[in-house]
């Protein structure tokens, strides 16, 4: 088959039948959203580990409380595509240089990321440029997957390592889902991540060190929670450039040690609004 787009959002699917994808060989963007997925909770990824040119897969809007880990074994049996499409992302694309675009408008990374992310970064998009996917990269074990939408789903926790086969995800959304608590080695893999976002997951505090692993993170969604309290990161996360904490339940500046914060994002500005503190390198 030579489908590359499946929309089958807005459906009644429940249930994911096993090896039912595996003659997509090539399809790149499959779009679940809205559906009952996850009935009674479990979602196996392997189900996605065969699909050699699988760009942007949306799971969002389910009833997943747990996701199985695609395995080794499952990514030595992914069919090879033997035509394999050619990468979806420019590899000598480069993001704007120095993120002017988010400098001069704050809220115009927001409308490139949520285009980007409906249209699936397809190669005809005006926005495909935005990301670099190595070309050499190998078939199966969602290698090429660059975008990945868990949101207004059950998850409230998911092993260590679930995504280490996923190397080259770039935006991966887990907003509004019941997580409250994060733990080292949840995100071990992702250190291609440029998106993380957690917005409206009840999370009620937080240390920045489960964030480790995420060493080219740019844009950090952690708005509408109830964090009260922050502990810095150990690490730089100089790379950082957009940090939302908005909405919130952080009273003062005094809720955060300033100074090991400044140290480990290395910014210029602190603002601080209403009952929410915000950081901006501007």
């Amino acid at each position: 088959p030579q489908l590359r787009r499946l929309d089958l959002s807005y459906n009644q699917i429940a249930t994911l039948e096993p090896r039912m994808f595996n003659n997509l060989l090539k399809i790149n963007h499959l779009d679940l959203y809205h559906n009952h997925i996850g009935d009674p909770g479990t979602v196996d990824l392997s189900l996605f580990c065969n699909l050699p040119n699988l760009s942007f897969l949306s799971l969002g809007y389910n009833n997943i409380s747990k996701l199985k880990k695609c395995t080794q074994q499952d990514r030595n049996s992914a069919p090879i595509d033997s035509t394999p499409e050619k990468t979806l992302l420019n590899t000598t694309a480069q993001l704007l240089p120095e993120w002017q675009y988010l400098r001069n408008e704050p809220y115009t990374w927001d409308k490139v990321t949520e285009l980007a992310f409906i249209d699936g970064l397809d190669h005809e998009n005006d926005f495909s440029g935005l990301l670099d996917v190595p070309q050499n990269i190998s078939a199966g074990g969602g290698s090429r997957l660059t975008v990945l939408n868990l949101n207004w789903n059950e998850l409230s926790e998911w092993e260590d390592n679930l995504f280490d086969n996923f190397v080259n995800l770039k935006l991966l959304n887990l907003e509004n889902n019941p997580i409250r608590s994060l733990r080292s080695g949840q995100f071990n893999g992702l250190g291609n991540l440029l998106i993380l976002r957690l917005s409206s997951c009840y999370l009620t505090s937080l240390d920045f060190n489960v964030f480790s692993p995420l060493t080219n993170l740019k844009d950090l969604r952690l708005a509408n929670n109830r964090l009260k309290t922050m502990t810095p990161p150990e690490m730089s996360m100089n790379r950082l450039v957009f940090l939302d904490l908005s909405r919130n339940f952080l009273l003062d500046i005094s809720s955060l040690d300033t100074e090991a914060f400044a140290n480990a994002f290395d910014w210029d500005e602190l603002r601080v609004y209403n009952d929410s503190v915000g950081y901006s390198r501007i």
